[in-house]
């Protein structure tokens, strides 16, 4: 499978001189993640990070910046019908929520991620891109948005064609950097083309052809968890 971060490319880590910013809105945001912890199983969820402006800011490859744009003149993602639909979730071989991501507005998802043991609030951009990372993972932190993974879409496994419903992600701080956590779409019969394509698959999802099937869903990741933590 291809790197999911070529090691060769290493783009600057600030924005540059011209460089468009496109920012996310937090309020929305907080909103879709309001709605999506009353549905997942996830304890110990921290407080989303307040922001000046109450704005994320998105660099024009995906990578979230702690650097600003002009709150005054940025045009925000329209709201989006679809937000809050459920696109993709993994799953620790301990049965511990690993992932979980919703649809938010305009190219991005939203949702959370457990990174060294500890749930983070994330925001991630869909890049189309079918050979490298087709999403990239921002966490937000007091410092504005933080890159912290990236997924790919897994359109082969060992050079064969599979169902188009799965996506391998790999986190920072990670020890075992040959072990991807691989996540599956929630409900891919259903999902957009234009969402699916988004994520990076090349071909729209075939349930009824003779690729190698995936494994079963996990069944438990819509419950509701007691002691889950709140947008702040």
């Amino acid at each position: 499978m291809t790197p999911l971060v070529n090691p060769r490319v290493r783009p600057p880590a600030t924005p540059t001189t011209g460089e468009t910013l496109s920012a996310y809105d937090l309020h929305e945001y907080s909103k879709i993640q309001a709605r999506l912890l009353r549905t997942v199983q996830a304890e110990n969820v921290p407080p989303i990070a307040g922001q000046k402006n109450n704005l994320l800011w998105i660099r024009p490859d995906g990578r979230g910046t702690g650097d600003a744009g002009d709150p005054a003149t940025v045009k925000l993602p329209a709201k989006d019908g679809q937000s809050t639909t459920p696109v993709v979730s993994a799953w620790r071989d301990d049965g511990q929520l690993a992932l979980h991501l919703v649809k938010g507005h305009g190219p991005y998802l939203q949702g959370i991620a457990q990174i060294n043991g500890q749930y983070q609030h994330v925001l991630a951009s869909m890049t189309g891109n079918q050979s490298n990372a087709g999403l990239i993972i921002n966490a937000i932190t007091p410092d504005g948005l933080k890159t912290v993974g990236y997924g790919q879409a897994l359109n082969k496994v060992e050079g064969k064609p599979v169902a188009r419903d799965a996506m391998a992600f790999r986190f920072a701080g990670e020890t075992d950097t040959d072990k991807k956590l691989i996540g599956k779409l929630e409900n891919p019969e259903t999902l957009p083309r234009t969402i699916h394509a988004r994520l990076g698959f090349d071909e729209p999802f075939r349930p009824d052809t003779d690729y190698p099937k995936s494994q079963p869903r996990a069944e438990h990741h819509h419950k509701a968890a007691p002691g889950a933590g709140r947008p702040g």
